[in-house]
């Protein structure tokens, strides 16, 4: 239990591809003598464009988000406060990087389920194929069944996920569960309100506690289950839908130390219509401080025998408390729905972590 795992942890893939996009981008923009934000948006996708993997960019937010941080964030302004700063100081230097961000998100193939049991007092248990890792995912499922059976949300229960419950769900991860099992809760949910309309028609005036009490005296089956399966996509491309943001990063490199200090970090990211910000604030937030432990603070080494080294806290850095931004601004993109999305949201946090090589590129600068 003391070694690491060999396998990878977030974004596979995406990561890496991402951050050598970015290099590519910003090494023929100093080539070609070109301003590198400038070079980017030049080669930025337009709405309705094709991608080579065939999906049709329908959504494509990112020429407002690319606007809307510069301004909100005054970065002009500051880019030019930082070439000022370092043309006085020697020793101490200051970067500034923005980088935008698309990431896909594929549903399929993918299985997921929700089980709901309603009790005679109107209190309600839900269980999903998802396991709650401190992404959130019980939040987002407890709320999506207080809104699709109209009750107060302190009436559910979350149970822990059980394989004798739900079998064989797909894995926790790609930053699509919370998301899919709030769509296989969705799917009881309306089972569950078929099963009661029956009683809604003959009380209409019943509340939900007197409602599931009639509903119970009547011997009606209060259990409902549903399977959501993305099996193959039937839209353009292996995506569901993209995501978009973009980050600035403002570092400070002690020269003679090579001391980091990364000053402010400002994200805007298309969450959708967020099935709750403050847990997609937040998953951007751990997902892009995460980003920046592989960028700056952690390293793999071996000994001669290839045996790791690297092994325990005390030689492996991981982000804490003193590598966070000193100042860290999370905005979600207001009034972008998603029409391909549950309940018009879109994931979060992989996606924002792929931005965090701002952090890297400023420093760099």
């Amino acid at each position: 239990t003391n070694l690491p795992t060999n396998t990878y942890t977030r974004a596979p893939g995406c990561l890496p591809a991402i951050y050598v996009a970015e290099t590519v981008m910003a090494e023929t923009a100093y080539k070609l003598g070109m301003n590198v934000d400038q070079f980017r948006q030049m080669n930025f996708y337009t709405a309705g464009q094709t991608t080579p993997y065939g999906t049709v960019l329908n959504d494509w937010t990112l020429d407002t988000i690319w606007s809307q941080i510069q301004s909100t964030f005054n970065y002009s302004a500051r880019q030019s406060a930082i070439t000022a700063f370092n043309q006085e100081n020697r020793w101490v230097k200051k970067g500034i990087y923005l980088m935008p961000m698309k990431y896909g998100i594929e549903w399929a193939p993918s299985g997921y389920g929700a089980t709901i049991n309603v009790c005679g007092d109107g209190t309600v248990q839900v269980t999903h194929s998802g396991c709650e890792v401190g992404q959130g995912i019980n939040t987002k499922v407890a709320q999506v069944l207080a809104y699709e059976l109209g009750i107060d949300i302190d009436l559910i229960t979350v149970t822990s996920t059980n394989s004798q419950k739900l079998p064989n769900g797909s894995t926790t991860g790609g930053s699509i569960t919370s998301e899919l099992c709030s769509k296989a809760v969705i799917g009881a949910a309306k089972k569950l309100n078929k099963k009661l309309q029956p009683i809604k028609n003959l009380f209409p005036h019943l509340g939900w506690t007197d409602l599931t009490t009639a509903a119970t005296s009547a011997g009606l089956e209060l259990q409902t289950r549903f399977w959501n399966l993305s099996v193959s996509a039937t839209y353009s491309g292996p995506f569901r839908y993209s995501s978009y943001g973009a980050a600035i990063a403002e570092t400070r490199v002690d020269i003679l130390t090579g001391e980091v200090q990364v000053e402010e970090v400002d994200i805007l990211y298309d969450c959708g219509t967020s099935l709750n910000p403050a847990v997609d604030i937040g998953q951007a937030e751990g997902g892009f401080v995460q980003g920046m432990g592989l960028y700056l603070t952690e390293r793999l080494m071996y000994d001669s025998n290839g045996k790791i080294t690297t092994n325990g806290t005390w030689e492996y850095k991981p982000p804490s408390t003193k590598d966070i931004p000193i100042v860290f601004n999370v905005s979600l993109l207001a009034n972008s729905p998603n029409a391909n999305g549950v309940l018009s949201s879109k994931a979060s946090g992989e996606p924002p972590m792929t931005l965090s090589a701002s952090v890297y590129f400023a420093i760099k600068q």
